[in-house]
């Protein structure tokens, strides 16, 4: 696991810096050791919290949990339960520790809401090209500017909270660079894309 490279470096006396650009990407789907909820992931979680964080209860395990919850389009009532208490923790903690909405790309942290203009970098591998990208948004019938690559801005309408871009024709880059602005309003929502066609 990622996590106990970094805590074994950081033990180590490593030093790190973050660098404002993608180094690395991530495929997310359901069946993934992060998103299945699986025990020997939370039996991990709680190995490397105990380990490197020197805690009884390493309270990592229900940030993760809560984070795993949010992902779930169904939740049972128990479920719902527990994840708006998580919730109601999370945003206490904040307080407490005056933690700041910092936003990154323009999204805030674990979260599909967006502070003005978002910014979506992809890599793409292969000859496949898409022929076009569906994004789901909120407001739902807001106008949005978006911006592919270096292509000029192009202005759509969403219908239904649905926002559909033909792809360019070409895209000699190696990677999707995707600027998407709300027309309407400064906080919005950009909830997933999905790409169709070839």
């Amino acid at each position: 696991m990622d996590w106990d490279l970094w805590c074994r470096l950081a033990a180590r006396g490593a030093k790190f810096t973050y660098l404002r650009a993608p180094l690395a990407a991530v495929r997310c789907y359901p069946e993934t050791k992060t998103l299945s909820g699986d025990q020997r992931r939370y039996r991990e979680i709680w190995r490397i919290g105990r380990k490197y964080g020197g805690r009884l209860l390493p309270v990592s395990w229900l940030g993760f949990y809560r984070y795993d919850l949010s992902f779930r389009p169904e939740k049972t009532g128990v479920e719902k339960l527990l994840f708006n208490g998580l919730e109601k923790a999370r945003r206490v903690k904040k307080r407490l520790f005056n933690e700041t909405q910092e936003t990154l790309y323009g999204f805030y942290r674990w979260s599909s809401r967006v502070d003005g203009q978002c910014v979506i970098q992809l890599p793409w591998y292969g000859d496949r090209k898409p022929q076009k990208m569906v994004f789901e948004v909120s407001p739902e019938n807001a106008g949005y500017r978006v911006i592919v690559n270096s292509a000029g801005e192009v202005l759509y309408q969403a219908d239904g909270g649905l926002v559909s871009i033909m792809m360019p024709e070409t895209m000699p880059e190696a990677h999707l660079h995707i600027r998407m602005t709300c027309l309407q309003r400064r906080q919005w929502e950009l909830r997933r894309f999905s790409f169709y066609g070839n």
